[in-house]
């Protein structure tokens, strides 16, 4: 994966609107926006003497060359890098690398990666192109969040309310989850990208995509991952089975349409499971009504407090169990091949 050196200037949630440089020359793509999740903590590789960002968590320069790539190649309209800072360091004397781990967010190290990517066969002209649709949010805390800040900022940018196709991004592990999340907020036109099938389909051998042996974590690749898979089945039984465990993030939709449209949804998504819905629940009104006060529903949800249980089902427990939850997560790389594949639409 060579490098080249770009900069990309940090997008503050005040000028989210406002677009990096002029993008009205660009020939459409078939997806408007590609949202690339940032992998947490951040970690970074100690590089003497380089002001760069070189992630050591493995995930994140994947994702973001995989960004770089659909870019290059006008599959996608616009690239938001997206995730907060997440680094945390407890001692008081830090090492310069300490410091700026805590001084970056996901989103900014993702950015700084994509930028640096030259890309497996991309021109010129399409490194160009990748360079002008690139936007950062530093606010996004978790998996949802991703997707809300994204929203957030393409309403924001519309003017109000965004209505086109979007994907998010991420490694294989993520797919599964990212996918449950878009049908319970019931956000159409959307799909799930597997960074990896991304990179193979572009000529990267993904034997070679994550590091060999022990790389920073006391521990092998292949080790970090397995670890990695065994905790995705309970965020996504969470997901599928305890409200407090998303809703208290609705309230950071800013869009009242938005609002309405995702949080109807996600209470039509429990109803049908028959599970038991908090009272905020019951505020929402039945359609959009713009003299409705949504900041009283913001405020309810806001109250509703967080709340996570270990993994309780049987479907994806034990060594049977992971294999099941890779089984999904190729089922999204196999998606993802096929919107690749001979030329990508939705």
């Amino acid at each position: 994966m060579a490098d080249g050196a770009t900069n990309c200037p940090e997008i503050s949630l005040a000028s989210q609107g406002e677009s990096l440089r002029n993008k009205e020359h660009l020939q459409k793509a078939p997806l408007d926006t590609v949202v690339v999740c940032g992998m947490g903590p951040v970690k970074l590789q100690d590089v003497q003497g380089s002001e760069r960002l070189y992630p050591l968590q493995p995930y994140n320069r994947p994702n973001a060359i995989a960004a770089k790539l659909l870019a290059s190649n006008n599959i996608t309209d616009l690239v938001i890098t997206s995730g907060t800072k997440t680094a945390r360091h407890d001692k008081k004397d830090l090492t310069d690398v300490e410091q700026r781990e805590l001084a970056t967010s996901e989103g900014k190290l993702l950015a700084d990666t994509y930028n640096r990517a030259r890309g497996k066969g991309v021109t010129s002209e399409g490194r160009e192109r990748a360079d002008q649709i690139i936007e950062i949010d530093s606010s996004a805390k978790t998996t949802f969040d991703n997707i809300i800040q994204a929203l957030n900022l393409l309403d924001q940018r519309a003017g109000g309310y965004w209505s086109g196709n979007l994907a998010v991004l991420s490694a294989d592990f993520h797919g599964p989850r990212i996918k449950e999340i878009l049908t319970a907020f019931g956000i159409k036109n959307s799909r799930v990208l597997s960074a990896e099938k991304v990179l193979i389909h572009y000529g990267y051998r993904g034997d070679r995509l994550y590091p060999a042996g022990d790389f920073g974590y006391g521990k092998s690749y292949e080790e970090f991952e397995e670890d990695v898979y065994r905790g995705q089945p309970a965020g996504l039984e969470n997901l599928q089975d305890n409200p407090s465990y998303v809703t208290f993030e609705l309230a950071k939709i800013q869009s009242n349409r938005r609002l309405q449209e995702i949080a109807t949804n996600l209470k039509a998504y429990y109803a049908k499971k028959n599970i038991p819905l908090p009272q905020a629940y019951e505020e929402i009104p039945l359609e959009y009504n713009d003299q409705f006060d949504y900041e009283f529903l913001r405020s309810h949800l806001l109250q509703i407090q967080f709340s996570k249980h270990g993994y309780n089902g049987e479907e994806y427990k034990g060594e049977d169990g992971v294999k099941h939850y890779r089984e999904l997560a190729a089922m999204v790389g196999k998606e993802t091949e096929a919107f690749l594949q001979p030329a990508p639409s939705l």
